[in-house]
């Protein structure tokens, strides 16, 4: 029972450092997005503007993939380990919590990558010391193609996220749980 107690506890470690690492890839968001606008009086804001907003997308991807991870370690400790400690119910009770089915709430989490994306694409194609063509290609093609799929990426997480994991874990559950019978089964 104890060795299911450090595990308990060890994963929890684990989506508390998932979460401090999105956190970061947040905070450094806002930190690229505020060099990017004190920079806006160099020859080559536009270019500085394009890998701002690959940066910008690059670490929405990251803070997307930490909340998944966070979703995958808590499905598995209701899986895994609740059913098998009374009292440890913090996953199983906090899944059905309404906060849990709204998209807008993942949205407004996750929305800033998108609206420093779309603040960063206007302000390059409304600066005067850059090429207005470039931007204006920028803005219509390459932001358009990052925030959609980014989008539909959050969104998506956000409505079965947590239902896919638990789906998965406990098909493997009732995987092992075969497996261990048929051993057993063969030892006899």
């Amino acid at each position: 029972m104890s060795h299911i107690i450090d595990e308990y506890k060890e994963l929890r470690s684990e989506i508390r450092y998932y979460m401090e690492a999105g956190q970061k890839n947040e905070n450094l968001a806002l930190v690229v997005f505020g060099v990017t606008l004190a920079a806006h009086s160099i020859d080559s804001y536009a270019f500085l503007v394009f890998g701002a907003i690959l940066i910008l997308y690059v670490l929405w991807v990251k803070k997307t993939r930490c909340t998944k991870a966070v979703l995958r370690v808590g499905a598995y400790i209701q899986v895994f380990i609740e059913p098998e400690v009374e009292g440890l119910q913090w996953e199983t009770r906090g899944s059905n919590h309404h906060i849990h089915s709204r998209v807008s709430g993942w949205l407004l989490r996750v929305g800033v990558f998108p609206c420093l994306i779309c603040i960063l694409a206007l302000l390059g194609v409304f600066s005067l010391n850059i090429c207005l063509c470039f931007m204006v290609t920028l803005s219509m093609t390459v932001v358009p193609a990052l925030i959609i799929p980014g989008i539909i990426m959050t969104v998506r997480l956000a409505r079965q996220g947590r239902d896919v994991e638990v789906v998965h874990w406990r098909a493997t559950r009732r995987a092992n749980d075969g497996n261990t019978r048929e051993k057993r089964a063969g030892e006899t």
